[in-house]
């Protein structure tokens, strides 16, 4: 019985820890050409992009229209700077699996070039897969080389909804709330090694009180906004139009991000980078900041289920 549960508990861990690809590009230098156009790295982590659409690295630095052709490019040398199987490789032999994200299926290719047309309106992440079961490192697995959000607009005149994000009642000026595309400050060795929203400048709060946050303040033109999401810097996603957080500290820096969708499909987001100006002195010890959320959620299934099976063995032992 013992070493049942421990093979579910490892079994549980692996589905939660390992992938069945993995990036090659994560925040990292662009390689994708939209019609020319290079697209931009997405400044924010994207853990408030997912419950949407997926998970997406750029996003691209044009708007489209419906049944526009598309045409995409990267260059593979540029790609090899971030794949590492490939470097030294023939890219012949490599395979690019391409997903446009509107239900048109996975399409292959042995260049990376691919010729598109969307014929639905909304925001879409297309993706860029690698397989490499025909090079000599056949055993690699699948390589995400490229994601990227695409908004399709049914015409030119279509606006998009507009985030706007308060914070304790003060409204976040339009020019900190913008998504930029490099942070101003190198953090870390690499200029890559965490990029923030590159707000304007930076807002102060004492991150030793509650902060509550307001999205009502937002509008859309050509729609009606239906969703609000907050991803307020520590993981946890609120799909309300208010938010309030009480940050665990230490925590000196961190960014709020607001997502917001219209019923037509489209998403927009802003951002605002947050500076503690309190005290920032450990809060002491508590088991929901010292365990990861889903890692807590595992334990405690794992604990129903040897609780479930005591109960369970005992009653058939009183029946004997």
């Amino acid at each position: 019985m013992i070493k049942s549960l421990i093979v579910l508990f490892v079994s549980l861990l692996c589905f939660i820890t390992f992938q069945k690809e993995v990036y090659a590009h994560s925040r990292g230098v662009p390689i994708l050409k939209i019609n020319g156009v290079l697209t931009k790295v997405y400044p924010i982590e994207s853990s408030s992009i997912e419950p949407y659409l997926g998970d997406s690295s750029d996003v691209s630095s044009e708007k489209y229209l419906v049944n526009q052709n598309l045409d995409f490019d990267f260059e593979a040398s540029r790609s090899a700077e971030v794949m590492e199987p490939i470097r030294g490789q023939n890219l012949e032999k490599v395979t690019y699996i391409w997903n446009f994200g509107d239900g048109s299926g996975e399409q292959k290719s042995t260049t990376p070039q691919k010729r598109h047309t969307y014929t639905k309106m909304g925001s879409y992440i297309m993706e860029i897969v690698a397989d490499f079961s025909q090079t000599s490192t056949a055993d690699y697995p699948k390589q995400i080389v490229q994601s990227t959000l695409i908004h399709i607009l049914p015409s030119k005149d279509y606006k998009l909804p507009e985030p706007i994000i308060k914070i304790n009642g003060q409204i976040v000026p339009g020019d900190n709330s913008v998504l930029g595309n490099f942070p101003k400050e190198v953090i870390g060795d690499s200029p890559f090694a965490r990029l923030r929203a590159n707000s304007r400048e930076r807002l102060e709060f004492d991150f030793n009180k509650r902060l509550s946050f307001d999205a009502s303040n937002s509008k859309s033109a050509s729609s009606r906004i239906i969703q609000y999401q907050w991803d307020l810097g520590q993981g946890d996603v609120e799909k309300n139009k208010n938010a309030s957080i009480k940050y665990k500290l230490p925590q000196a820096l961190t960014t709020a991000v607001l997502r917001v969708k219209d019923e037509n499909g489209f998403i927009a987001e802003a951002a605002v980078d947050l500076e503690n100006s309190g005290k920032n002195e450990p809060s002491g010890f508590s088991l929901e900041e010292t365990i990861s959320p889903t890692i807590l959620i595992v334990l405690t299934q794992v604990a129903a289920l040897v609780i479930g099976i005591t109960w369970y063995l005992r009653r058939k032992r009183k029946k004997i």
